[in-house]
């Protein structure tokens, strides 16, 4: 519901109130038909505002289904092709798969970008170099 549709609910259940008010103090009084004729028009108020709340879910159960028809068909499938395709973009620029699959953080055997930059004097790991390199 919106704002118009909630203004119109609350006048109505107002008016329903103070119609059915009036029908009460119409009976105290003794005057019969006018506290029927109140009395009913109290309930046509509140059947009003129902009226307005079935109607504003109906339009709104509305909304959705057009937008949902109005969406593109397999959205979602769509959506993981263009990732695939990015992936695959992604894994073409890569120098190595190793450097790929590390997210560029390790290159793999025979790959013409792994140079090893190590200054330890120990065991490298990657190049196998047991003493420290000449351009220390």
């Amino acid at each position: 519901m919106n704002g118009r549709d909630y203004a119109r609910t609350a006048g109505l259940v107002i008016t329903g109130l103070g119609v059915a008010t009036l029908a009460g103090v119409y009976a105290y009084a003794g005057v019969w038909p006018l506290a029927i004729g109140m009395a009913a028009s109290a309930v046509l108020c509140g059947e009003a505002a129902l009226y307005v709340r079935e109607l504003a879910a109906e339009r709104r159960a509305l909304a959705v289904q057009l937008e949902r028809l109005a969406r593109p068909k397999d959205a979602q499938a769509r959506a993981a092709a263009d990732n695939i395709a990015i992936g695959w973009d992604d894994l073409e620029a890569a120098c190595c798969l190793q450097w790929w699959a590390s997210h560029g953080t390790e290159h793999g055997d025979g790959c013409p970008l792994d140079v090893c930059t190590c200054t330890y004097d120990q065991r490298c790991t990657r190049c196998q170099r047991t003493e420290p390199s000449d351009t220390e």
